[in-house]
């Protein structure tokens, strides 16, 4: 694993090896995809619940791609979703799952439906406040694990100072997918560029590029290189095989390398050289 961002207060720096985590800091992880879950319990250091019975709030194609998944993992799914039409498809969909037609704005009626006895809460409406609602009234009540998707930014730095357990903000992922078609239509450069991210309300970038001739450091040791202050090259794909580097990795031809950049315009992998 690699930390590549922190965010301390209203500050957000890209760390090197001499930065020291404080206390409440939130730090921004790149790891190996099925060891990110061992990664967050020896980070936290804590023996949380086993996560089985999950109500997920509000039908949507995430909440169909996601109660899937977690059903073919052996998890309990409760799905509410107050459109019986949607819920007619839910059935077809995700048999396993138990789909019931109600309304998450009343409150008895997530009662009876048993949210109490819930180890997770997920809520997926198309309204914020409405998933805002159910979330802090799940946490108020002791749900081991809330979820939340929003679309507001001022209402994700609101659910922040709240202490709101997760959150997943769907404007970021739209204002990343229009940035990355935008800056890799801007020059010839651009088209070494494959993926762009924004992340920490837009204060961090992490960008995919395909390492090609044009790269000035091919097969250097990266202790050798001098880059940029407040760039980091988080992890390394060579032939689907991950690596996250330290000094002695190099970076090879047909290489695809994610680079995380603060107050930077990378264009190119030499970019991120003094």
């Amino acid at each position: 694993m690699l930390i590549c961002a922190v965010e301390r207060e209203d500050e957000v720096y890209i760390p090197n090896g001499n930065f020291v985590l404080n206390p409440g800091d939130k730090i921004h992880v790149t790891g190996a995809h099925k060891e990110l879950a061992n990664i967050g319990k020896a980070l936290i250091n804590s023996k949380r619940k086993t996560i089985k019975n999950i109500m997920i709030i509000g039908c949507s194609r995430v909440g169909i791609y996601l109660s899937d998944m977690l059903v073919n993992l052996g998890k309990n799914v409760v799905i509410i979703e107050k459109d019986r039409e949607k819920c007619e498809i839910l059935f077809d969909m995700v048999p396993d799952a138990t789909i019931i037609n109600g309304d998450a704005n009343d409150h008895e009626f997530l009662i009876e439906e048993g949210i109490e006895k819930m180890d997770a809460v997920v809520t997926l409406t198309d309204t914020d406040e409405i998933n805002f609602l159910v979330s802090f009234y799940a946490q108020k009540i002791g749900i081991p694990k809330t979820v939340t998707k929003v679309k507001n930014n001022r209402l994700s730095r609101m659910l922040d100072d709240l202490g709101l357990d997760s959150q997943i903000n769907v404007s970021d992922l739209s204002v990343s997918t229009i940035t990355q078609y935008v800056r890799a239509k801007e020059n010839i450069s651009s088209s070494y560029m494959k993926t762009l991210y924004k992340l920490v309300d837009g204060k961090v970038e992490a960008t995919e590029f395909l390492a090609g001739d044009y790269v000035t450091f091919l097969n250097k040791p990266l202790s050798r290189l001098r880059v940029k202050k407040n760039v980091l090259i988080a992890a390394i794909n060579r032939n689907n095989e991950i690596i996250f580097p330290n000094g002695n990795d190099t970076i090879k031809a047909n290489d695809l390398v994610v680079v995380v950049s603060k107050d930077r315009r990378l264009k190119s992998l030499n970019d991120i050289l003094q």
